[in-house]
């Protein structure tokens, strides 16, 4: 490969078996349980050379991310990163709750995708069906396990500050725990100047947001939705899924008049925010029931 030719990360097809298995089998890899189409396959492809692949199986909730595999001259170039990028986005933005490997010798490497080690006998019943589990793959491969981000929404009717600070707080301080937006039930026409001082003001640049319409979310899978205001918590729709509502109600900074109360107000209700994200983030999120997690976050509400 020259240096002038460009790596493309894409998703598989079936024209690319061939060269997969192959580069598969040179790696030593199991090449059982490749689908003939390669779904959920990516590879990276250079002036029509693979160059490498990575795939994940859909198991249920929970996915299985396999088949990775970097041609030799191209190994600690960076590509085997983009591909398991590439193939943990296409798992998750599908909706798995949680990802799954198999490896022998390379969790370190995999450590940097948030995978952390766990039991072979805590791995969902639905992986361990796969073919890697059932057999395929030794006893003593190490097993590990990504969580999917949990999804929290924050509603109010503007989407132009509370929602905006909330989105902002949990995205910053949740890091890869989380996966924020945001949205009103009458949406303003822009973010509101003060919101982005008061942010700028704590470090956070949160320049080139635009409000959004609960309906433009209405269709996507949330863990948890918090309203921010009275309007936003009954005009809420019914979200798929069944997630965690709570409540928050905070005043609107935005309706005060006086330009040194409003910034005041708008400190205070940052605040009031970033210590119940705080709080909330110090939950162990991820292994509570609904039940709890809603137990939990509605007495955060006048913290």
């Amino acid at each position: 490969m020259t240096s002038d030719e460009t790596i493309t990360i894409a998703d598989a097809t079936a024209a690319d078996r061939d060269d997969v298995l192959a580069l598969l089998r040179s790696s030593k890899l199991m090449v059982e349980g490749v689908p003939d189409d390669l779904r959920g396959f990516v590879v990276a492809r250079a002036g029509g050379t693979l160059l490498g692949v990575a795939g994940t199986e859909s198991h249920g909730e929970s996915a299985l991310l396999r088949s990775v595999a970097v041609v030799p001259e191209q190994r600690g170039s960076g590509i085997g990163k983009r591909l398991v990028d590439a193939a943990l986005e296409r798992a998750l933005a599908a909706g798995a709750r949680d990802v799954m490997l198999l490896t022998e010798g390379a969790d370190r490497w995999f450590e940097q995708f948030g995978f952390e080690r766990i039991r072979r006998d805590d791995a969902p019943a639905s992986v361990k069906r796969s073919v890697q589990f059932a057999g395929a793959c030794p006893d003593s491969a190490t097993v590990m396990r990504r969580r999917a981000p949990l999804r929290v929404l924050v509603l109010c009717t503007g989407n132009s500050a509370r929602s905006q600070m909330a989105e902002a707080l949990l995205a910053s301080l949740g890091e890869q725990r989380v996966l924020a937006a945001s949205a009103g039930a009458r949406p303003a026409e822009r973010v509101s100047p003060d919101a982005l001082d008061v942010l700028a003001r704590h470090g956070l640049e949160w320049t080139g947001r635009e409000p959004q319409s609960i309906d433009d979310v209405a269709d996507e899978r949330w863990d948890l939705v918090i309203t921010v205001c009275d309007h936003a918590r009954e005009a809420c729709p019914v979200l798929p899924g069944q997630p965690v509502m709570v409540h928050w109600g905070l005043p609107d900074p935005v309706q005060i008049p006086d330009v040194t109360e409003r910034r005041a107000a708008f400190e205070a209700t940052y605040a009031a925010l970033e210590r119940r994200i705080r709080a909330l983030l110090d939950l162990p999120l991820e292994s509570m029931t609904d039940a709890e997690r809603q137990r939990a976050l509605r007495a955060l509400a006048t913290a």
